[in-house]
């Protein structure tokens, strides 16, 4: 089968297409036929040597963590008639840029046959990650929610969901086409935030903020944070993460929070439901062939993606 791995540490011309053998399916396991990998923005930093504290990986390596496809075997133990059902899995440290995946079969949860596979993706961390913080953060008529990088795919829960609540929702995003993405999103006000006065824009002080940008502008985003309000740091589009220490009674909730595995599997399953009955609408922002992964991080690097990518198998 083919994968495509990271040689070495770089730019996405480090991402090479290569030949390995099929992985073998072992008691318990399933045997799934990918025909989309998820491309998280994390996948760009990990690939150019970003973020060792937390994760510390080594070249060569299959990037990725979450497919969607079609069972084509089982192993031992298995049901056999989960074969040809389609599915969406995390698949770990094993890798997700490939043909083919091995995963042990709970990891497979099933999805309909109505859902588009590429927006199945998104319940597997998008939907995973915004469920949780939303869980962490009740949301009524009188909240008042901030999102960063709004246009990314986290926004597109984010936004959606805490509407849906009665929060009231001001959303961030880079440039006006980004801007109005964010707005098409029902938030309440939509920042660029790439002027200088957008924390004035903005509004504030916020009950809660979710903040995928990092750096500076999650700096910005914690200081509109109302004193005992929350803090989601999460993102670090700009190469750092925002604010990690509680200041002013603020609880902040970091990209170290753990999500037990039993809630993981809830979660992908309710996000899937809220795909389904098109609740959330992840706007699929490309879709790149296998081969041409690297096409795919330099969009994502460039900052020139709304929404969510995936590789096409």
């Amino acid at each position: 089968m083919h994968v495509v791995e990271i040689s070495e540490f770089g730019g996405p011309e480090v991402l090479a297409k290569r030949v390995v053998p099929d992985p073998v399916v072992a008691d318990g396991q399933v045997l799934v036929e990918v025909e989309f990998a998820e491309v998280l923005f994390i996948d760009t930093q990990l690939r150019a040597g970003w973020g060792q504290e937390f994760f510390p990986m080594r070249p060569p390596w299959v990037p990725g963590t979450g497919v969607a496809g079609r069972i084509r075997a089982v192993g031992e133990g298995v049901d056999a008639e989960r074969i040809g059902t389609r599915v969406v899995a995390r698949t770990g440290d094993a890798g997700a840029y490939a043909e083919l995946v091995v995963i042990d079969a709970p990891e497979a949860i099933d999805i309909p046959e109505c859902l588009d596979g590429a927006v199945a993706t998104a319940a597997l961390h998008d939907g995973v990650l915004a469920l949780d913080r939303l869980e962490r953060s009740p949301l009524g008529a009188d909240s008042r929610v901030l999102v960063t990088a709004a246009a990314g795919s986290l926004g597109h829960w984010f936004v959606p969901l805490a509407k849906a609540a009665g929060a009231q929702v001001a959303g961030t995003a880079g440039g006006p086409h980004k801007r109005a993405a964010v707005a098409a999103l029902g938030a309440d006000v939509a920042v660029d935030y790439r002027r200088d006065d957008w924390a004035d824009l903005a509004g504030g002080p916020f009950d809660v903020v979710f903040d995928g940008a990092g750096g500076a502008i999650g700096r910005a985003a914690f200081r509109l944070t109302r004193d005992g309000g929350t803090f989601h740091a999460y993102g670090a589009a700009a190469g750092e993460f925002g604010p990690t220490a509680a200041d002013r009674g603020i609880t902040v909730v970091g990209v170290e929070a753990q999500i037990a595995s039993g809630t993981v599997h809830r979660h992908i399953r309710a996000g899937l439901d809220l795909l389904t009955r098109g609740l959330v609408r992840p706007v699929i922002g490309q879709r790149v062939p296998l081969d041409r992964a690297a096409d795919a991080h330099a969009e994502i690097g460039d900052r020139a993606v709304i929404g969510k990518s995936v590789l096409t198998v």
